[in-house]
């Protein structure tokens, strides 16, 4: 009879420790759930920041050929119609363009760096934001 009631003990309380167990499980689980669904939001929050920076930058970049490659024309044009009779200013006109064209590239670099400074500010708030 002692032994069975020593028996009954021990069943109760391993009974009781697995259901502590459990519910000690269940908790960490929910927090890495939890966790894991914000790592997940983070991921992909950045994720489609980069492939807007990099699709903004290719659409800059196309811009950028684009508009060298007409002001080229443009120059070459207005080069041959300025030799014909006004090469004095032909020159002017030459540097005003290139100063403009230098001028547009030193903004485009700008942008570019700005965006880069945004990235970089948005994804170290994001880390802050998950280490929380």
């Amino acid at each position: 009879n002692f032994l069975h009631s020593i028996a009954d003990v021990l069943l109760v309380q391993s009974v009781a420790r697995r259901w502590i167990a459990l519910k000690k499980f269940k908790i960490i689980a929910d927090k890495n759930a939890y966790l894991q669904y914000n790592s997940a939001i983070t991921i992909q929050t950045i994720w489609r920041g980069f492939q807007c920076y990099t699709d903004y930058i290719f659409t800059m970049a196309d811009i950028v050929i684009v508009q060298r490659t007409v002001r080229h024309w443009l120059a070459v044009s207005v080069t041959e119609k300025l030799r014909k009779g006004k090469v004095d200013r032909a020159a002017a006109k030459i540097q005003s363009v290139w100063r403009g064209y230098k001028g547009h590239l030193s903004m485009l670099v700008t942008l570019v760096n700005i965006i880069i400074v945004q990235s970089v500010v948005r994804r170290y708030l994001a880390q802050e934001e998950v280490s929380q």
